[in-house]
């Protein structure tokens, strides 16, 4: 960790500048449009349409460059725990190939796709008991039946979230196992991590909810700067344990192949 420290605090500087710039660019260009709008539209949209359109503007934007950032994040840690080359210019290597830039990208957009289908349920639910809460304020006269919904499906929800985590950090190798084969199909990277997390998803998870607390530290910007760091690396450690337990031994040939390090 000492050794590492100020390169990971650097990473993380970088990410949430990144954020900060598209999230400046978007309120800037609201801005634009709202002096500028009458003269470069002949029918000017609807204040809520008009924002819309540009958070997914600045979304897809931050979505073409962030998600190579975060593969090559995850290259970065992963060999920084294995006490191998530690420049945090790596982060951006994805960028030094467009083969490998654009099946990144495409990785991290099938993730997320297959990430937003698999929370359908929790959404719903989520809705529903919104639905329910907003029905309770107005007829309180059926206070009972209301609150007793409201439990049942908060329960409902709880346990529906629970099996989307569990779900979910099936996934969770994908980013560390593209950086040592970019080459590989984007199907079999994504069967690889299934596969190896189906009896180490308990451990992730453990280690994962021990950072919880640290929640607390959001509203104090300092201290998560080095609650982010020790964080990142013991991620970075386990995924390296699981990958070498899982992974590794089964197929050793992966690591002869022509990876994002020697190209």
């Amino acid at each position: 960790m000492n050794d590492c420290f100020p390169q990971v605090l650097m990473i993380m500087v970088i990410s949430l500048t990144a954020h900060l710039i598209f999230a400046l660019a978007e309120f800037a260009l609201l801005h634009f449009l709202d002096i500028k709008g009458s003269e470069i539209f002949s029918e000017i949209p609807s204040e809520t349409t008009l924002i819309l359109i540009t958070s997914i503007i600045r979304m897809f934007a931050e979505f073409l460059v962030l998600s190579p950032i975060m593969v090559g994040t995850a290259w970065w840690l992963l060999h920084c725990v294995r006490g191998e080359n530690s420049n945090v210019g790596f982060i951006l290597i994805c960028f030094s190939n467009m083969k490998i830039y654009f099946r990144s990208v495409v990785m991290r957009l099938l993730i997320g796709t297959i990430k937003i289908v698999v929370a359908i349920p929790l959404i719903l639910c989520g809705y529903i008991e919104y639905a329910l809460i907003t029905a309770f304020a107005y007829e309180s006269y059926r206070g009972g039946t209301y609150i007793a919904l409201i439990v049942c499906c908060t329960l409902i929800l709880i346990c529906i979230a629970l099996m989307y985590i569990w779900i979910v950090a099936d996934f969770s190798l994908v980013n560390f196992i593209f950086t040592m084969n970019p080459d590989d199909k984007i199907i079999n990277i994504i069967k690889k991590s299934v596969t190896a997390m189906k009896y180490q998803k308990a451990r992730l998870i453990k280690l994962v909810c021990s950072f919880l607390g640290w929640i607390f530290t959001v509203p104090f910007v300092f201290p998560l700067f080095f609650a982010v760091p020790y964080a990142s690396l013991s991620y970075a450690t386990l995924v390296d344990e699981i990958i070498e337990k899982e992974i590794r031994k089964n197929t050793d040939d992966m690591f002869n192949k022509k990876t994002i390090a020697r190209k």
